[in-house]
């Protein structure tokens, strides 16, 4: 997992707080597939200091970077902006599931963020633990114990999906060699 930053973040003003995080915090964008950049520019014009997530995971399973983790977030709230992570999952999630590229980056994500400041797992968190809200839309949150089981054991699930489309890949390139 490489996240991608792109020059406009080294423009952005600086967050005013700094961030010692204790906590990873999962959201949906709640629309569609965007990159972070119009995420930054949405935060703008509602007055804060630039996208208030720290990283954005596409749905092809791109991971761009947001905001500085050593700043405070703008994405859960006082209690929590200034102890997390917050990473938004592209996609609205009452309606749609994640991909599984998306499912794949987030465990690594997840797993290096947390390996990174030492958060347990019962300290990945969905937006809507911290907040009255949806978010990050049920058919992600039912897939957050996954992702704290990742943490716990520093291991990632892969998608079973995933594992089937790289054995029928396989298979096909047998099949290939033989005709040839």
């Amino acid at each position: 997992m490489n996240p991608t930053q792109d020059h406009y973040m080294s423009m952005a003003p600086k967050a005013p707080h700094r961030n010692e995080p204790r906590y990873i915090i999962i959201h949906h964008s709640a629309g569609r597939d965007v990159p972070a950049k119009t995420i930054h520019q949405w935060h703008l014009d509602r007055g804060w200091h630039g996208i208030g997530y720290h990283y954005v995971v596409r749905k092809n399973g791109s991971v761009e970077t947001g905001r500085e983790e050593s700043q405070s977030g703008a994405h859960a709230g006082p209690d929590y902006n200034n102890r997390s992570i917050g990473i938004c999952v592209t996609g609205n999630f009452e309606e749609n599931d994640p991909t599984p590229d998306q499912m794949e980056a987030l465990a690594e994500l997840v797993l290096s963020v947390s390996e990174g400041y030492e958060i347990p797992p019962e300290r990945v968190l969905g937006h809507r633990d911290v907040s009255a809200t949806l978010c990050p839309g049920e058919r992600l949150y039912k897939q957050l114990d996954g992702l704290r089981d990742t943490v716990g054991t520093g291991h990632i699930n892969r998608s079973p999906m995933l594992e089937i489309v790289e054995r029928i890949q396989g298979d096909l390139a047998k099949l290939r060699e033989m005709l040839e």
